[in-house]
């Protein structure tokens, strides 16, 4: 029978979903029961995810006996996205705007198709900076919807690396030191950085799917059987020759995880030279490991090897007290799996570091018309006194209606009153808000070429390809899919001749040319007298396989979610027309010898930059 004072807590992970049952009294939380279940699923078998889902979620309803309680859950982290924005010293009262706006550019679809929140973290200076959660509307429903069907009722919905971090700040409070926590998740294995109260995370599409996928293929089995034989007797192995002599088939999965291994590991240190010199983080000194991926043998072991860090499984129940109801061994065995299950818990008693709660639609839409009621039964009210007015009238008489009434005119003062100071809060806002967007304009001229360049340097491939730039040209009006010829022209000018104070040009929109070979006036969306692309000019290193620059370049941006740049690779004449020149040629047309490659190339922006000085008046 569903107890209401007990905290549910529930962990949908990709591979594995857990449940806790926790009491909590005067801020301590107790964890009474626990139960998790394992969820194999064949990557070709998406479709059945969900229903695999709810059916786990419905076997551990019963066996929890929480039918009815209120639950808090988290989600995977490979489901949603998490970014990391910077604001501007503004009021308080400026942070809900701005951030929505930050939101409209940094989540990849409408902010009407997906459910978000964010935390702001400590300033550091003048500047602020907030963590920006979101998830797929549609995609959140339909597990809600689930949840609910299991007879559930929906709590805060956390996102299982904001909750992973929560549980270590509350488990580890005195710690000091810039620390790694390491998730190896199924899909994916999240990272999270710490440091005197700063938090960065980024994940990496490495899991225990890829070493299971792997294993399949290395053995010629079913992805199920590959799962069992991993989880019964997969280790990895340290070295090539750790496997000399044993069964062909068990070396062969211990290779083909260290290999799996080998890869996850050459993530984590480029995320962690990632972090350092774009985020100025410091250098980790421990890595704390977690994840259901980290219960393979030797994985410990094998990450000090590659990392050079010492490494210790993470445990998140050091303040969170254990219950009789609960084995403890069972809990000393699997607590470094717990990280998101415990952080989820603590997010429901609101003991937790960063605040989460994505809100699924239809929850919203209850919460948001629970809040309206008061005002509604104030309407009522207000509805039942005019009708009560009325009633007195016809039963005692003009004299003591008109006392009836005379009480009931400071109300109907006052609801007029409140009425124009509701319209003159609307027109203060409306001026905010027009402040609020030149605020915006600014704030994207300031930090946008910085932002540019320092992508260009991250999503660069210069360890392997050295090069270097020679020109870097900001373009207004480039057109990828006009085929007839190359568009765009450089927003800056080449000198400061003339009486202008600035070296910006006016660029007049250009004409396109139809299908007949007319000249027609450009759409209204190529109007905008914005920068949309950067031009960069440069030279790379021929004795280093300086000619496959750009298709790595062009690589490293197609698989970057986070990437402010956009290529097209599905047309081959229009990639041709963002490449201008790949190399230089001789009077025969073949490409000449030399020490240095030289290439252009054209990098369209996601999100254009206005430009605001020297504007041409059919942009005002």
């Amino acid at each position: 029978m569903a107890n209401p004072r007990s905290i549910v807590a529930l962990s949908v992970g990709s591979q594995q979903i857990s449940m806790g049952v926790f009491s909590s009294s005067n801020g301590e939380l107790v964890l009474e029961n626990y139960a998790t279940r394992q969820l194999v699923l064949d990557p070709t078998a998406e479709g059945m995810r969900l229903a695999r889902t709810s059916e786990i979620i419905a076997e551990l309803v019963s066996a929890l006996g929480v039918k009815g309680n209120v639950a808090g859950y988290s989600v995977s982290g490979q489901s949603v996205f998490i970014r990391f924005i910077k604001l501007p010293a503004l009021d308080d009262t400026d942070i809900e705007q701005l951030i929505r706006y930050e939101a409209q550019q940094n989540v990849p679809f409408p902010l009407d198709e997906v459910v978000w929140d964010y935390h702001l973290l400590p300033s550091n200076g003048l500047e602020r900076e907030a963590v920006l959660v979101a998830i797929k509307a549609d995609e959140l429903d339909a597990l809600n919807k689930e949840i609910l069907t299991q007879g559930l009722q929906t709590g805060k919905v956390d996102c299982s690396i904001t909750a992973l971090y929560n549980a270590y700040i509350d488990s580890y409070p005195g710690e000091t030191e810039p620390v790694m926590l390491v998730d190896i998740g199924a899909k994916s294995t999240d990272i999270i950085y710490s440091e005197s109260g700063r938090f960065f995370t980024r994940s990496i599409s490495a899991g225990g799917v890829f070493l299971t996928t792997s294993i399949a293929r290395e053995l010629g089995i079913s992805f199920e059987e590959a799962e069992r034989q991993k989880t019964t007797s997969g280790f990895v192995a340290m070295s090539n020759g750790m496997t000399d002599g044993m069964d062909p088939s068990l070396a062969g999965m211990a290779n083909a995880i260290r290999t799996g291994m080998t890869r996850l590991a050459s993530e984590i240190q480029r995320t962690t030279n990632h972090y350092r010199a774009q985020m100025q983080g410091s250098v980790p000194t421990k890595i704390y490991l977690c994840g259901g991926g980290a219960a393979l043998p030797y994985t410990k072991e094998f990450l000090e090897e590659k990392l050079g860090l010492p490494v210790v499984y993470f445990n998140p129940m050091h303040n969170v007290a254990v219950g009789s109801g609960v084995d403890t061994g069972v809990i000393s065995r699997e607590a470094f799996m717990l990280g998101s299950l415990i952080g989820t818990g603590l997010n429901a008693i609101g003991r937790v570091k960063l605040g989460i709660d994505l809100e699924p639609t239809e929850i919203a839409k209850d919460r948001y018309n629970k809040k309206k009621m008061p005002a509604i039964y104030a309407g009522m009210a207000v509805a039942v006194l005019g009708a009560a007015t009325f009633v007195a009238t016809n039963l005692i008489g003009l004299n003591e209606a008109e006392e009836v009434l005379a009480k009931t005119k400071p109300v109907a003062a006052g609801i007029k009153k409140a009425e124009a100071d509701q319209r003159i809060l609307k027109q203060e806002i409306s001026v905010l808000d027009k402040k609020l967007a030149n605020y915006q304009s600014l704030a994207l001229q300031r930090f946008g070429y910085a932002d540019i360049v320092k992508h260009i340097l991250n999503e660069s491939v210069h360890k392997e390809y050295p090069y270097w730039f020679t020109q870097f040209e900001p373009l207004v009006y480039f057109n990828p899919k006009d085929r007839s010829k190359m568009t765009g022209e450089s927003v800056v000018s080449d000198n400061f001749l003339g009486d202008k104070l600035t070296s910006i040009k006016d660029v007049p929109a250009p004409t396109q040319t139809s299908e007949d070979g007319e000249d027609v006036e450009a759409e209204e969306s190529d109007k905008v007298y914005a920068v949309n692309a950067i031009r960069l000019t440069g030279y790379a290193q021929k004795s280093k396989q300086g000619d496959q620059l750009i298709q790595q370049l062009q690589a490293k941006i197609a698989n970057n979610k986070e990437s402010l740049f956009t290529y097209i690779f599905n047309d081959t004449k229009l990639q041709e027309r963002q490449v201008l020149e790949t190399g230089t040629k001789d009077a025969k047309g073949e490409t000449e010898a030399g020490a240095f490659s030289p290439f252009k190339l054209i990098l369209p922006l996601k999100n254009p930059i206005p430009v605001r000085l020297n504007q041409p008046k059919s942009a005002n």
